[in-house]
């Protein structure tokens, strides 16, 4: 069976296992899964723990914003070097959103270690004004305060 085609017929099975009748498309709020896959890739540790992570935040930022804007890794310049494998990964981690516990506890932003490190505290003061729900593969998961 085709490498990219396993993550969807695993999607399949457990909709239908959960009696579920959600296209995979329509899937983490009709957000769609070849831009959900290169943001993954783009903005987090190529890990299964890392992916799962990032995919939560980008679902939960598209569910609230309607949108992607700002999400540097839609930018990255590292897609030819993607190989079929690591795309699968990312694949899987998005669709497997649908059925999963959020890792990120709501996260709709995050910044990485270095962002941390590098950034200038000017770009990265909005943290401040957020809740800190998790660390993941170098990368921390932020929320909105309620």
């Amino acid at each position: 069976m085709h490498t990219l085609i396993r993550p969807i017929v695993l999607c399949a099975c457990l909709m239908l296992a959960r009696g579920c009748s959600t296209a995979p498309s329509a899937l983490a709020n009709e957000l769609h899964h070849e831009i959900a896959i290169k943001a993954i890739l783009g903005e987090s540790e190529h890990t299964d723990p890392a992916m799962r992570a990032m995919a939560w935040a980008l679902k939960n930022r598209y569910a609230k914003r309607g949108d992607l804007k700002g999400v540097y890794g839609l930018q990255a310049k590292i897609f030819g070097q993607i190989g079929p494998n690591l795309r699968q990964k990312a694949l899987k981690a998005w669709f497997l959103t649908a059925y999963s516990e959020d890792v990120t506890l709501g996260a709709t932003n995050w910044l990485s270690d270095w962002d941390l490190t590098h950034c200038r505290p000017s770009l990265i003061a909005w943290r401040k004004k957020m809740q800190e729900t998790a660390y993941i593969g170098h990368t921390h998961f932020y929320r909105e305060v309620k």
